[in-house]
């Protein structure tokens, strides 16, 4: 098994020099081809730390050759590359994955979380997770964990205890929150998958990510952070809040929600712009969930 602990205030660093530079925006909108391909090697490779040679830099985006980047494609490059510094200072690329060769401990952040239910009626969320590190970085995966298993590893992942100022509550506090899995290779068919989470004395390892994941919930507590909108915490929780990430570090979802007139329940209501359910409110989603009985 392969394990390697990550530094991820660095891969998010280099990830933001390659897609934030502005001599990207020349390519996009490109077919890279020829001398292009030559130039956005050395664009790239410019923005890595350390000995890495412009040759596995190339080899790591040869597969560009003849696809028009767009910036989704930059970014997915972008996070292969940040995630594999290691692999390519010892002269290996990061080519994109295909399939898991060994099993391998990588660090993941949840981005989101869909609210529903199993075919048993258990009620849960869907969490897309993505990979921040490792051959499969990049690749967003999605992980159904029950209610239930979401309170087992509330205090592993950095929660209080039910009696303590950061206990667990609800699915939405776990967005944000990182965490380090075992992509297994007899699991990961035509996408990387896991059922381990890398944990030791009841909490997940590396320490790093068990320390970001309290910070963010001190945050959330209003500990070490001021509401943007002042609202007191006795009276607006974070995760049951309207405002997204668009306007504040500590929320749980994207977007802020938008208020308008739901034609299901025939009301104003609360709306999220990046929900797949945009013609309900949110009340009306949540009832549909759990197949509209209250």
């Amino acid at each position: 098994m392969r394990t390697r602990v990550y530094s991820i205030k660095k891969v998010f660093q280099v990830k933001d020099r390659i897609t934030q530079k502005d001599s990207m925006t020349l390519f996009l909108g490109q077919t890279v081809q020829g001398e292009g391909l030559d130039s956005l090697v050395t664009e790239v490779h410019e923005c890595l730390p350390g000995k890495i040679e412009w040759g596995v830099v190339f080899e790591s985006l040869e597969h560009l050759a003849g696809v028009t980047l767009t910036e989704e494609i930059l970014d997915t490059v972008a996070w292969r590359l940040a995630g594999n510094l290691e692999r390519l200072k010892l002269h290996r690329p990061a080519l994109p994955w295909c399939r898991q060769e060994v099993d391998e401990i990588v660090p993941v952040q949840i981005l989101d979380v869909y609210p529903g239910y199993t075919p048993t009626r258990k009620f849960g969320g869907t969490f897309p997770l993505r990979i921040l590190a490792g051959t499969p970085a990049s690749h967003i995966i999605d992980q159904f964990w029950t209610s239930g298993y979401c309170r087992l590893i509330a205090q592993i992942l950095g929660f209080s205890a039910p009696w303590g100022k950061r206990q667990y509550i609800d699915l939405r506090q776990f967005v944000g929150l990182r965490l380090s899995v075992r992509i297994a290779t007899e699991l990961s068919g035509s996408a990387p998958r896991f059922e381990k989470l890398w944990q030791e004395d009841d909490k997940i390892k590396p320490a790093s990510l068990y320390q970001w994941n309290q910070d963010v919930l001190r945050m959330r507590r209003r500990d070490t952070f001021q509401c943007p909108r002042k609202y007191p915490l006795d009276q607006v929780q974070c995760h049951f809040c309207v405002v997204g990430t668009d306007e504040c570090l500590a929320a749980t979802h994207e977007a802020t929600y938008t208020k308008s007139y739901c034609e299901v329940c025939e009301k104003d209501n609360w709306f999220d712009p990046a929900s797949p359910q945009q013609d309900l409110c949110l009340e009306c989603y949540h009832k549909s969930l759990r197949g509209g009985d209250g």
